[in-house]
């Protein structure tokens, strides 16, 4: 599977070991954070030899990053997030950043087609993303200098408008590569 040579149309199969890939690289970066680092960032490059479409993953992942950094790095230099001493880009953990690139091509290649409503975009986006950072507190991932129920509203809040951009940037690049073909 070579350089963007298929349709728009994702293969079930494929979306699936999105998933499950995803899944992999999350549990990987924050229940051991460097420790497999190495694996970790393998994990992402093995996307790009089993996708059809790696130059579009190529930029949706270099977005992704750039946003969630951006995000990640705002919220820890708002003390809402704080990192254990280790290797870094900005305020956030290595580890940290190759975990946006993974969720940014898991947005495109699975979130983006399964959740179409934006009511549901912001509803997941409201309950999972707290609950991701929640899980990483329990994994020694990150540290909160608010209590618990404010990081969740904050991070619902951040997550409820994160999430819908996301998936809208997903698709606006799937039907802009479909475009160009009709």
């Amino acid at each position: 599977m070579n350089a963007d040579r298929t349709s728009a149309t994702p293969n079930r199969l494929f979306t699936l070991f999105n998933v499950v890939w995803f899944q992999v690289i999350w549990i990987l970066a924050v229940a051991y954070q460097m420790k497999f680092i190495y694996l970790v960032a393998a994990l992402v490059v093995l996307h790009f030899f089993v996708t059809s479409t790696p130059k579009r993953d190529l930029f949706i992942m270099l977005v992704g990053v750039v946003i969630g950094c951006l995000i990640d790095n705002l919220l820890t230099a708002n003390k809402v997030f704080v990192f254990s001493d280790q290797p870094s880009i900005g305020l956030i953990p290595v580890w940290l950043v190759i975990l946006w690139a993974a969720f940014a091509i898991s947005t495109y290649h699975s979130l983006s087609i399964w959740i179409k409503s934006r009511a549901v975009q912001i509803l997941i986006g409201a309950v999972a993303g707290p609950i991701s950072y929640l899980a990483g507190r329990h994994f020694d991932a990150v540290t909160f200098s608010f209590s618990t129920l404010v990081t969740f509203i904050i991070l619902a809040i951040v997550w409820a408008i994160l999430l819908p951009i996301l998936i809208e940037l997903s698709n606006y690049f799937r039907h802009a590569k479909s475009n160009k073909h009709a």
